[in-house]
């Protein structure tokens, strides 16, 4: 197994999203305040009694019970010892996690060995610093870093927006537009209002779009995205949370994955992949993957 090997910066991801640190020993206190330096919303999740509690306070941290800061937070750092951490998952944060929050370990040790079972609808992840949490907190004070092993032991948050769009190319070629024009307008401008999203939120989105397509945004998005599809995303949820998916999803590999090998060849040849490729052959600016250039 390879290992992919990432090199960012970009903190504003983390500053979206307030944290709750379990544990204030070598990483926690060295995750801690490199967060609050780092202008991330951070709390520290510690016992009543906990001797570590006075510590963090005259560091400037706001310290809550394992419980009250895994209530607030949205993303939890589990980093009490490997020991300690069942009996504070289950007392503390399993009753306080809520579909859509993060769970992150320092260690893979309790999720590898499910002696941890997080619910459906938790993003379950390690990031596992390489150094001692003195050297983490050194390198971060001088400008630097140590690598971090991450691992995604589960990712619930992907969302059906490929079909979204296959949909709405289909619905404007069907309409008798030519598929260049739909391509352009369901696939490539994705990016950019993407990337508006991401740079200041929808408002920022909707701030630097026309008042023509903004208005077409309140008036007509809410019929696409309405009640029904509320409705089925509940259900695929359930689903998720209930094992079903999984048990359809092993079904299909130990039968070597029928259905999968069916999905991915219908995609592959939607025609809105065909014409995408003749169109990326003319955008000089685009870097193409290594699928289309070998």
């Amino acid at each position: 197994m390879s290992a992919e090997v990432f090199y960012d910066a970009d903190l504003s991801m983390i500053q979206q999203r307030k944290v709750a640190v379990i544990g204030y020993g070598s990483q926690g206190h060295a995750h801690s305040l490199s967060l609050r330096d780092s202008s991330v919303d951070v709390v520290v999740g510690l016992k009543e009694g906990s001797k570590s509690r006075a510590k963090a306070e005259e560091q400037g941290l706001k310290v809550l019970t394992p419980a009250e800061a895994s209530a607030w937070a949205d993303v939890i750092m589990v980093l009490a010892p490997d020991t300690a951490q069942r009996q504070i998952y289950t007392e503390s944060i399993a009753p306080n996690l809520t579909t859509g929050k993060a769970l992150f370990f320092g260690h893979g040790l309790n999720i590898r060995f499910e002696l941890i079972k997080p619910p459906a609808g938790v993003t379950v992840a390690m990031v596992a610093p390489k150094g001692p949490g003195h050297l983490v907190r050194r390198q971060y004070v001088d400008g630097k870093g140590v690598p971090c092993l991450v691992a995604v032991e589960r990712d619930p948050t992907g969302d059906g927006l490929s079909a979204l769009v296959q949909t709405g190319f289909e619905v404007l070629t069907e309409a008798g537009y030519a598929p260049e024009i739909a391509y352009f307008e369901c696939l490539h401008e994705l990016k950019l209002i993407v990337d508006l999203m991401y740079e200041g939120g929808i408002s920022r989105m909707r701030y630097s779009i026309s008042d023509t397509t903004e208005f077409g945004d309140y008036v007509s998005g809410p019929r696409v995205i309405d009640g029904r599809v509320k409705e089925e995303m509940r259900t695929i949820l359930s689903e998720i949370r209930s094992g079903a998916f999984t048990e359809k999803l092993i079904a299909d590999d130990d039968a070597g994955g029928p259905e999968l090998t069916k999905y991915r060849a219908q995609g592959a040849a939607h025609p809105i992949e065909v014409t995408g490729r003749k169109l990326r052959d003319m955008m000089s600016w685009v870097d193409r993957p290594i699928t289309e250039t070998a």
